[in-house]
């Protein structure tokens, strides 16, 4: 959680707007953040990137020319929302727009043509993309020389001293920042330590410190590559017939120019080390992480399979730089993944009137799910497509198109219920946060008998936040935190009073799309796995991270829905669960007044439990 305690603030320090772009900034970077503040899995100018390589691998028949069309798509949507390309480039965006609409435009699927048409089509199509990456060569070049990350230091600093700026603006603005850094070579870690380091430090003397936005400006020296490198020490238990390879040296004991403090782990083992060079690393975490995935790769590889030894090797660390200084890493947090929670119900479900067709194809999707446990990232996002395709595969649509049309009636009926938990959650980890009696009254809070935790009932929740926002009675208590500010204006959205234009089916929308997006990407990462065997795909921790949530939140719905509802097949789920989201969906843009607690738990006619 990620709510800064007063006594590290000073208002004339750190005002709301200042307090929340850190907050942002930690909460982009943490391990535990809900799966809906996620920052895109890629950036604005990692998208644009994406969609160069896609053409250049359309071109030579590695991915379909559809992916072009989709990433345009895309492409559209992020740069309508980039506020700091907007701000630099504006003149290059209307070229760029208009070159991505013809993009998308051609490549939208039509009717079957003729041969001669098809040929015309195709040539167009290769045209247009010739002269799309010509541009994005041409513009990536041009970001690039203009500072990526210093621009948007200086965007986001304007946001943040606008008192009118929206919170999901600055949030945006954050999150391509962050993502940038990250696609640079930052290591999550080191980009999470330098906020809380370099900005959240003591406060300089009285009575004239450093305004924490001039503490912030400290973050364009970000994506500097530490000069000449990095060498990297790990404890292997690899025995002398193992030889060094490209970057990698094997010795005996530590080397004198590795100085470490007496009571290191690495003066006490027995085991050997193994050192990898790092030639090119932004941080000590990042080279850590470059280092693990050569040294485990080589140690895995055929050349050494006539070997029997332990191949395991931790990510602690002992990283040295060119200069000589050497400091240990312990290790890297990992990104949690979720859990299902009605596995045992299922296994549990009589054999007798059950479909056991169904029943096949659900466990066959958890052992994929649990073969994404075993291995390496790349290894992860394979087993995770693959319990996608198993799960959603349909013998009248591609596996890929299957999976995009399901999924989001599993995740999007969720939506206004995780935002409100997400809520609720950080209103609870505030110790100074005490709600008057009679709100806990109306809001139904009760212990869940597991520590302090307490359960509240989500619509009543919902009806709070939906209170004159002026004299709301939650806003009061919160009003103190502003991130707390920016959760409670979310749920504001999901207001379901009839009008023009409703905010709730906005916000719907915008998620549906994203997690398109996300799918979308995967499987063009799983095709460049798959046919070209690429090892660097970006964010692929996030990206498995995410498949992993979407295909444990599918899965475990279907599990309890198979459970209450035997004689279904896999196929008759899908249908019903698509057809209840297409209808509640309706629901709202009809301007049809919805009950709140069918926002929190939209109904599902046809299904019984």
């Amino acid at each position: 959680m990620f709510v800064v305690a007063h006594k590290k603030w000073q208002p004339a320090l750190a005002p709301g707007q200042e307090r929340l772009l850190i907050e942002l900034w930690l909460e982009a970077l943490a391990i535990d953040t809900a799966a809906l503040d996620w920052p895109p899995v890629c950036s604005t100018s990692q998208t644009l990137r994406n969609l160069l390589t896609t053409l250049i691998e359309v071109e030579r028949n590695i991915l379909y020319a559809y992916h072009v069309g989709h990433l345009a798509e895309e492409v559209l949507e992020r740069v309508a929302d980039c506020g700091w390309l907007e701000a630099s480039y504006s003149d290059d965006l209307v070229v760029l727009r208009d070159l991505l609409t013809r993009l998308r435009d051609i490549h939208r699927r039509v009717e079957i043509l003729d041969a001669e048409k098809q040929r015309s089509r195709t040539f167009s199509q290769d045209e247009a993309g010739k002269t799309t990456a010509s541009f994005l060569r041409a513009f990536l070049a041009k970001v690039d020389r203009g500072g990526l990350v210093g621009r948007q230091v200086d965007h986001l600093k304007t946001l943040t001293a606008d008192v009118t700026t929206n919170f999901d603006v600055l949030g945006r603005a954050v999150g391509e920042l962050v993502n940038d850094l990250v696609h640079l070579g930052h290591s999550r870690d080191h980009l999470h330590g330098w906020m809380i380091g370099a900005v959240l430090r003591q406060p300089d003397p009285l009575p004239n410190p450093t305004p924490l936005l001039n503490r912030f400006d400290a973050a364009r020296s970000l994506g500097q590559q530490f000069p000449g490198g990095c060498e990297v020490m790990f404890m292997v238990a690899a025995p002398v017939a193992v030889p060094d390879s490209d970057g990698i040296r094997f010795v005996g004991s530590v080397p004198n120019n590795f100085p470490l403090p007496g009571g290191s782990p690495f003066l006490k083992t027995q085991k050997r080390f193994a050192i990898v060079t790092v030639i090119r690393t932004f941080d000590r975490q990042a080279a850590t992480e470059q280092a693990h995935r050569h040294l485990v790769r080589y140690l895995h590889s055929t050349r050494l399979d006539h070997l029997s030894f332990d191949r395991m090797v931790t990510q602690r660390s002992a990283v040295r730089n060119a200069a000589g200084n050497t400091q240990e890493v312990i290790g890297l947090r990992g990104l949690p993944h979720c859990e299902l929670h009605n596995d045992v119900l299922f296994y549990s479900t009589p054999r007798e009137g059950r479909n056991e067709g169904t029943f096949a194809e659900l466990d066959r999707a958890m052992y994929w799910l649990e073969q994404a446990r075993r291995w390496d990232d790349v290894g992860r996002l394979l087993a995770l497509w693959t319990a996608l395709e198993f799960l959603f595969s349909k013998t009248t649509q591609p596996a890929a198109d299957a999976i995009q049309d399901l999924m989001p009636a599993y995740l999007v009926p969720n939506y206004a219920r995780s935002l409100l938990l997400d809520l609720w959650a950080f209103i609870e980890h505030v110790p100074d946060i005490t709600l008057p009696p009679d709100m806990e009254a109306r809001l139904g809070v009760e212990p869940t008998g597991v520590g302090t935790r307490r359960r509240v009932n989500l619509t009543k929740l919902l009806q709070e936040c939906l209170k004159d926002d002026a004299t709301n009675p939650l806003r009061a208590v919160i009003n103190d935190y502003p991130i707390l500010l920016r959760k409670y204006h979310r749920a504001r959205l999901l207001d379901p009073t009839p009008k023009d234009d409703m905010p709730i089916c906005r916000c719907l929308s915008q998620f549906e799309r994203g997690v398109t997006f996300d799918l979308r990407f995967a499987y063009r990462a799983r095709n460049t796995i798959v046919h070209d065997a690429a090892i660097q795909i970006v964010q692929l921790d996030r990206l498995i991270q995410r498949m992993n949530w979407m295909l444990s939140t599918a899965l475990d719905t279907l599990l309890f829905q198979f459970a209450h509802n035997r004689t279904l097949s896999l196929s008759d789920l899908h249908e019903i669960n698509k057809v209840n989201n297409a209808k509640w969906k309706k629901r709202l843009k009809d301007k049809v007044l919805v009950p709140h607690a069918d926002i929190v738990d939209p109904p599902r006619p046809g299904l019984s439990g």
